[in-house]
């Protein structure tokens, strides 16, 4: 009996969202995934989202049109950038987009000094070595993304973010790195605190209440500018975008789960010649989760980790399509998604040896297998990109066979309405 799960896990960009009866019938369990059948590793597929969108540096509800601070900078009234001292109230500042943009109270995903950014992780285990000494960020722009390798940009139009300076040698670094904190994001005069570090640093800053770092010393109530630049570039490096967060935080996840899974993995778009298109099949299919000392060229666990940290995002969000991708591999079909030489290019995830292009048999391979697909994603799928959408994968082998719709009731559009990730 073979038994195929496909899950979602999804990164929300809203949170709080009341899913009713569709979370309730897909929330996964909350118990390992390996200890559930022993003697038999569980199939687990990657399933990552790299379009355009995960390279953002802010959250979708992300909405700032000036750069004011006091007289300085411009603001976006009726149409056109007018100079930020003309719209002073009585001498106060009435605009004060400046703070705003550099305070994680106000974006969500800019440095957070509650939180430790701990480096990647290489696949054995070793923190890589950040390439940076310090980073300037007192100019202010249009945030401007674009990956060369796929021929793909995009910018944020007039909404405005910090720009970046970056410097790798001490011979050079100069400037000053900003952070705000907001009172429940106000950043006007009286509701904020800001902080800079200048290079070379020295000093300490004060840690906000209720901080989770670790870096500072057990229970501190402050920190070194030197260990907090030090946690500013971390973030900045590994943390910064969605991309970046997602595959930093998996390789870290993973590393406690050394030869307890198999994985393989795909991502929703390909990259290559300056351009980019959905994705017609898998990158890998399952492999165990190690590195062969005697083999390199079953270093697997290697071989994840390098397409895990060399995700680049460029297009659309066809997230139908993905995880259809997934049941053609699991099922060993290749009409479902004109995806094809499914196990010839692939190898079979109900082997013992996943590598192996056979049919499994009784005398050879364990009869039950749990496998799964997790799906990382930054919001809802874009329209006219789902693949065979009434399609339903569900053992055949069981006594009963279940839809597989969430609740039996919401209709794409509602779920869509929603903007999570859902089957």
């Amino acid at each position: 009996m073979k038994i195929s799960h496909i899950l979602f896990s999804a990164i929300l960009v809203q949170v709080g969202l009341n899913m009713g009866a569709a979370w309730a019938a897909t929330e996964p369990s909350q118990a390992p995934l390996y200890s559930a059948v022993p003697g038999a590793k569980p199939n687990l597929m990657l399933v990552m989202d790299n379009s355009g969108s995960m390279g953002y540096e802010y959250p979708d509800s992300y909405s700032l049109l000036n750069t004011c601070k006091g007289g300085e900078g411009t603001v976006y009234l009726s149409g056109s950038w007018r100079n930020c001292s003309n719209y002073n109230k009585n001498g106060i500042e009435s605009y004060y987009g400046w703070y705003s943009m550099r305070s994680n109270d106000f974006n969500l995903q800019y440095y957070n000094p509650a939180i430790t950014y701990l480096p990647r992780v290489n696949a054995n285990g070793v923190a890589q070595s950040n390439p940076l000494v310090f980073i300037d960020n007192q100019s202010s722009g249009q945030f401007n993304y674009s990956a060369p390798a796929a021929g793909y940009s995009i910018n944020s139009g007039n909404d405005r973010f910090p720009l970046y300076t970056e410097y790798s040698s001490a011979i050079s670094a100069k400037g000053t790195f900003t952070y705000v904190r907001c009172a429940k994001g106000d950043c006007s005069v009286a509701n904020r605190t800001q902080i800079d570090i200048t290079y070379p640093p020295s000093g300490t800053v004060n840690l906000p209440a209720g901080h989770n770092r670790t870096d500072c010393g057990k229970n501190a109530t402050t920190c070194s500018k030197v260990q907090e630049l030090q946690n500013v570039l971390n973030w900045y490096v590994w943390y910064r975008s969605r991309s970046l967060a997602v595959g930093t935080a998996i390789g870290q996840a993973l590393q406690s789960y050394e030869n307890k899974f198999r994985i393989g993995y795909l991502q929703y778009n390909t990259i290559g010649n300056k351009s980019y298109a959905t994705a017609s099949s898998i990158q890998r299919g399952v492999r165990y989760f190690r590195d062969d000392s005697g083999n390199t060229a079953n270093n697997w666990k290697t071989q994840l980790y390098d397409w895990l940290y060399g995700i680049v995002p460029a297009g659309g969000t066809p997230s139908h399509q993905a995880l259809s991708l997934v049941a053609d591999y699991y099922s060993g079909t290749s009409s479902y998604a004109g995806s094809t030489n499914v196990r010839s290019s692939y190898g079979n995830p109900w082997k013992n040896d996943p590598v192996s292009t056979s049919v499994e048999s009784n005398a050879q391979d364990l009869a039950c297998r749990r496998s799964f697909a997790i799906v990382l994603s930054d919001g809802a799928w874009n329209k006219g990109t789902s693949i065979n959408a009434n399609s339903q994968y569900a053992s055949n082998d069981g006594t009963q066979s279940f839809s597989g719709k969430p609740g039996g009731e919401l209709r794409d559009a509602e779920i869509q309405s929603q903007r999570c990730i859902g089957l």
